[in-house]
């Protein structure tokens, strides 16, 4: 992947609630806070840019937060 962001000039955002060093990853912005979820900063995001997921996004974001919680269990 790294090969890929660097050959291609890519940024490379990180966005993660519990951050820890990638090997070979040089972000150009990391996004991160004391949440209980990675889906969480990315729904402050989108209401910060006044932007509403789109089925597929929320989706995903629900698919995220039912395997952080044990099939929503905990």
């Amino acid at each position: 992947m790294h090969e890929l962001l660097v050959r291609n000039e890519c940024t490379l955002t990180i966005i993660d609630h519990h951050l820890e060093d990638e090997d070979g990853l040089e972000p150009d912005e990391i996004i991160e806070g004391p949440v209980g979820a990675t889906c969480t900063l990315i729904a402050r995001l989108f209401q910060e840019r006044g932007l509403d997921p789109t089925p597929e996004e929320a989706s995903l974001m629900m698919m995220g937060i039912y395997e952080d919680t044990g099939g929503l269990s905990y």
